[in-house]
């Protein structure tokens, strides 16, 4: 074995700055990646102006007969305009909600350089407290 293999604090201070760091940032990879999937941002984006579940009326009283024709225009337009309304809603929630995890995981990352130093200050005020 080599002397760095043997020292055990450089096994940890390669770990904890060196293989940890990758981890997590793999991990909110993955969280990130689950947040816009789990709300279907991109799916949604794509169909924002589509009719809501899908429900629209055929035109179907020919070019003549127009009081059938507004009907199913207004029909249609309000199950569009529908449509628009819940997907664009679910975009924000899941926008907010990427976001937050976004923050979240760079807060993570970035306490985890400076956890040693935490603990190392908690254990300091801590033993001043039996004295």
């Amino acid at each position: 074995m080599s002397k760095i293999q043997d020292n055990l604090v450089m096994q940890w201070l390669s770990w904890h700055f060196k293989d940890a760091p990758i981890e997590i940032i793999e991990g909110w990879k993955n969280f990130l990646r689950f947040s816009v999937e789990f709300f279907s941002i991109i799916p949604l984006l794509k169909t924002l102006i589509s009719p809501w579940k899908r429900l629209a009326d055929p035109y179907s009283g020919g070019i003549f007969n127009l009081g059938e024709n507004i009907q199913v225009l207004i029909t249609n337009s309000f199950s569009r305009v529908l449509g628009f309304l819940i997907r664009s809603s679910v975009i924000a929630c899941g926008i907010i909600f990427t976001v937050l995890v976004f923050f979240g995981g760079l807060l993570v990352f970035i306490a985890w350089f400076f956890l040693p130093v935490m603990i190392i200050v908690g254990l300091f005020f801590s033993l001043m407290l039996l004295f």
